[in-house]
């Protein structure tokens, strides 16, 4: 997997690919995007509430962000999930930026429908986590999940995160985690 940015991390199973600025602009055109990370396929599918808020946030925040801050751009893009035995993008994770002054950030993701319930999520966070952790000024990481999320839930138990309840956000009512570093 040579062609990769250098930020690339990777377990067994799957890898993390964060997007910069110019990979994002490919992202409607998934046989491009896909050449040019040398991936078999770009294509992901999570069905709604996630295809939308993924528009959503590559149009209003990942490639705003990332050409803002092309140094940093880790910070604010989308991390590709890659199957490493199928070299596909099965998925996104990311951050919502740097962390604030209290070492904190939000993480959010969304898997391929047809990669759920095997485990690849968890992975990723797993990596996720790792990651921000060992960043300067990161001490906590929070997400957010709706109150039916249970696989989202699950996932987040299983990498560490507790519950702090509810709360009410411009989508309803979601369910906040937070992890903080040991």
């Amino acid at each position: 997997m040579s062609n990769h940015p250098a930020f690339y991390i990777e377990s067994e199973e799957i890898g993390l690919l964060p997007l910069s600025y110019e990979q994002l602009c490919l992202y409607g055109q998934p046989d491009l995007m896909a050449k040019s990370l040398g991936l078999r396929n770009c294509l992901i599918k999570c069905g709604e509430p996630f295809d939308a808020a993924f528009d959503d946030a590559l149009e209003n925040f990942w490639k705003p962000m990332c050409e803002e801050n092309p140094d940093d751009f880790q910070w604010f893009t989308n991390w590709l999930i890659v199957l490493k035995s199928e070299n596909t993008a099965i998925g996104g994770i990311g951050l919502s930026g740097k962390p604030d002054e209290w070492g904190e950030t939000e993480t959010g993701y969304a898997i391929d429908i047809h990669y759920r319930g095997k485990g690849y999520m968890t992975q990723a966070l797993a990596l996720m986590c790792k990651w921000f952790f060992e960043q300067q000024n990161a001490s906590s990481l929070k997400a957010h999940t709706f109150p039916d999320g249970i696989i989202s839930q699950k996932t987040l138990i299983k990498n560490g995160f507790l519950l702090i309840g509810p709360e009410v956000t411009e989508d309803g009512e979601v369910l906040l985690w937070r992890k903080k570093s040991i």
